[in-house]
């Protein structure tokens, strides 16, 4: 977790795309339309209010940042970020370089 007065936005939460979010019709259901770059908007499922803020977040360095880095869930509040992988922990060994990881998530 991160805490900075920098993230001013209402929140939005950022996931992985899983089996879940594919309807039985076999077709994508985003809740926010991020299908100006394919392989992130294949990779992540965002969700947040007010949708446009939520979108102008989304510069080509964040893009670039979360197609390389895979398997985060960002959660954002205002003043709080939270990196997490769901299901798994980080060992004491790992930990600075997840934290790092964090911050170069808040500074893209």
């Amino acid at each position: 977790m991160v805490k900075s007065p920098q993230l001013t936005t209402r929140g939005f939460q950022m996931r992985p795309r899983g089996l879940a979010d594919i309807q039985v019709w076999g077709k994508d259901e985003t809740k926010i339309d991020l299908s100006v770059r394919p392989e992130f908007q294949r990779a992540y499922v965002v969700e947040g209010h007010p949708e446009r803020e939520v979108r102008d977040l989304f510069t080509d360095t964040v893009f670039t940042f979360f197609e390389n880095v895979r398997d985060l869930t960002i959660e954002v509040r205002p003043g709080v970020l939270i990196v997490y992988r769901h299901n798994a922990l980080v060992s004491v060994r790992h930990l600075d370089e997840f934290i790092e990881m964090g911050t170069l998530a808040l500074k893209a």
